[in-house]
């Protein structure tokens, strides 16, 4: 058995030397003596990512083609053939491994892809980590590989894909960059500015006052920014050397100098104003317009605060919604509460209101905090809090919504009818001043 051992791995030496030296002579001898698939060193190379590091063609041809050698073989690293022809700049065994099926999107453990490793050949993976972490394509200016990155991209590779290094572990996240048109900066930048954030570079393009800019940071950031230009505002601001740079130079061509902001600015304060929810418009579209508008006051370095969009949302909501903004005014807090919590209180009533409709309800002057059907349940079953039987239920603290006395209903009153608004802070303090008398009863 250990004769049997030792006599593979001084083939497995023998093969992998030949793939490293070129020798087809070689190889093709000791294919007839084993199973050339099975030669790896003690990191996970086999003969075809040697031949491939060597740009011996004829090599990488015999080992896929009759050693039957996997095209996307990877070592414990994770390293591909292709990617090792790529580190050396074999642009002919590169070509050949791509037309065999080898896939150029693939990433190593350090989220390395192909593309990649041809934008900063030669360098180790944690400086490509931290020199190229933004679209390789662009990297690859400076790197002299414009051969081979023609046909990786010929071959399908995204040059659109932006890397990201998360964790102590050296993992990596791939995030797609958006590209920048003339008309969608605002979402753009919101975007752009997320994911140099989660890859840790926005430091780069907004440094503190006094900071210094780490040299690596300012290269991923400004290479992520570059990568998400098309080429004629690429072209613009391609001399800027920074990050930093870069950003504000876009953001002075589509935002505007200072005094252009503040006209700008001047101007959606107007719109603002005039915003109004339309009778049909659902909820949530109006809600999105007035979110909008804070987006587009940041992007002009101005803010809209929670409690202006409250008011605004309260303002301006169609007469179907009153009923639940007066409840919304009397019993909160509007100057504090988010525009969230005040959007989902309307829609909770607007969704209770629909199904009192298809409901077949009898009038909306009855569609209150609670219905004339809910108050004459509780004079008939009703409990309090501490869920014992209530004895009576004092019909003279009931207010008519009509005339404006107290003793009975609307629907009882003999007065003529008169319209009114759904709900007023009148009505609210007579239902609670019902609720208190049932308590003391209770108690």
């Amino acid at each position: 058995m250990a004769s049997s051992t030792s006599r593979i791995q001084v083939q497995t030496r023998i093969v992998l030397q030949a793939a490293f030296d070129g020798d087809l002579r070689i190889l093709k001898k000791m294919a007839e003596q084993m199973d050339l698939g099975i030669a790896e060193d003690e990191e996970g190379a086999n003969a075809l990512h040697l031949a491939a590091h060597s740009g011996c063609l004829d090599c990488c041809k015999f080992l896929v083609e009759e050693a039957w050698i996997d095209v996307n073989s990877t070592t414990t690293k994770g390293t591909t053939p292709l990617v090792c022809a790529m580190f050396e700049g074999n642009v002919q065994v590169m070509k050949y491994l791509l037309d065999r099926g080898g896939n150029p999107r693939r990433k190593t453990p350090e989220g390395l892809t192909v593309l990649h490793a041809a934008a900063a050949r030669g360098h180790p993976a944690d400086i490509m980590l931290e020199d190229h972490g933004g679209t390789p394509l662009h990297a690859a200016a400076s790197g002299g590989q414009d051969e081979a990155m023609k046909i990786l991209l010929e071959h399908g590779a995204d040059s659109h894909m932006a890397l990201v290094p998360y964790g102590a572990g050296g993992s990596s996240l791939s995030l797609p960059m958006p590209m920048l048109t003339s008309t969608n900066y605002t979402v753009w930048a919101i975007k752009v500015e997320a994911n140099l954030d989660a890859a840790g570079v926005w430091e780069a393009v907004s440094p503190a006052d006094g900071a210094a800019v780490d040299a690596n940071k300012n290269k991923a950031a400004r290479a992520q920014l570059l990568g998400a230009l098309s080429e004629d505002i690429l072209m613009q601001v391609s001399a800027k050397k920074t990050a930093k740079e870069v950003w504000d130079s876009l953001k002075t061509r589509f935002v505007g100098a200072d005094r252009v902001k503040a006209a700008r600015l001047s101007t959606l304060r107007g719109e603002f104003d005039k915003l109004y929810m339309a009778e049909t418009e659902l909820l949530d579209d109006y809600a999105g317009k007035i979110s909008g508008m804070a987006a587009r006051y940041a992007s002009l370095g101005s803010t809209l605060d929670a409690a202006a969009m409250v008011k605004k949302l309260l303002d301006t909501v169609p007469e179907r919604l009153y009923p639940a903004v007066a409840g919304i005014e009397q019993f909160c807090d509007v100057e504090t509460m988010a525009f969230e919590e005040a959007l989902g209180r309307l829609k909770a009533f607007e969704e209770r209101s629909r199904r009192c409709a298809q409901a077949g309800g009898e009038r909306s002057d009855s569609q209150l905090l609670l219905t004339e059907q809910e108050w004459r349940a509780c004079d008939r079953n009703g409990t309090g809090n501490s869920g014992k039987k209530k004895n009576t239920f004092d019909i003279r603290k009931v207010r008519c919504y009509n005339c404006q006395d107290y003793g009975h209903f609307s629907r009882d009153c003999t007065e003529p009818r008169k319209e009114r608004a759904h709900l007023a802070v009148a009505d609210v303090t007579s239902i609670r001043r019902c609720c208190d008398g049932q308590r003391g009863a209770t108690e």
